[in-house]
């Protein structure tokens, strides 16, 4: 079967496990996110380190949040490289109570 994408049009089983296709990546994407923990989250409107805006922060703190418990996340953490994100942290916990967040 030739195919001009990186995922064949069928799904294939392996070991009893199904792999990435076109049709199913979505669910399995949501499968990865649902429980996970990032441990490295920038927001906006944090400038990152060098003069590169075309990385700038698009979601402040609430709405990467807010993105992080939609997608099934367990929490993250948010970092920033110009200030402490501890206090943004304990203030969005209320915010998002299902959800956790911690501050580096």
């Amino acid at each position: 079967m030739s195919c001009d994408s990186p995922f064949t049009a069928m799904t294939l089983e392996q070991e009893g496990e199904t792999m990435l296709t076109q049709e199913n990546f979505s669910s399995v994407i949501d499968e990865v996110m649902h429980g996970a923990i990032d441990m490295h989250v920038h927001f906006g409107p944090d400038m990152p380190p060098a003069a590169d805006l075309g990385v700038a922060r698009r979601l402040d703190g609430l709405g990467t949040a807010r993105q992080a418990k939609d997608a099934g996340m367990r929490a993250i953490v948010i970092k920033s490289h110009h200030w402490p994100t501890g206090a943004l942290a304990r203030t969005l916990q209320p915010l998002v109570p299902e959800w956790r967040s911690s501050g580096r």
